[in-house]
């Protein structure tokens, strides 16, 4: 029974470290919004979300590269999770040197990014796994 379950725990952590991503980075334009509205303490949380948001990226990272090595996910795949990670480092870059012209671009990609691999993860997981080989 364990033998079974053990492959599935790395990929639902998987799906759970993209969940906890997406959500964060939805917060990251509502967190935004309230600075421009007089918050005070929004843009701090900001940036605190921001710093969250890349440790998820670097944890999904990981379990992505985990994931593939056991077969669970296509190499393709991987790499996707890969790219979001330095993204989401680019991001955290760019947004502390205020170059507000790439830092909205590049959050709203990623927000739009993350969330379609989310989704792909946890509703077509038959795509995840490699094709068995004789």
């Amino acid at each position: 029974m364990t033998a079974l379950l053990a492959p599935r725990i790395p990929m639902l952590l998987l799906k759970l470290a993209a969940l906890a991503l997406v959500a964060a980075l939805a917060l990251q334009p509502i967190l935004v919004g309230q600075h421009f509205g007089g918050q005070p303490y929004a843009l701090q949380l900001h940036s605190a979300v921001g710093e969250g948001a890349a440790w998820l990226a670097l944890g999904q990272g990981l379990l992505a590269g985990l994931c593939w090595y056991r077969g669970a996910l296509r190499p393709s795949a991987a790499l996707v999770f890969l790219l979001i990670f330095v993204l989401v480092g680019l991001q955290l870059h760019v947004g502390y040197v205020r170059t507000l012209s790439l830092h909205i671009p590049l959050g709203t990609g990623l927000l739009a990014g993350s969330l379609v691999t989310t989704l792909w993860l946890w509703r077509w997981p038959a795509l995840c796994a490699q094709p068995a080989q004789e």
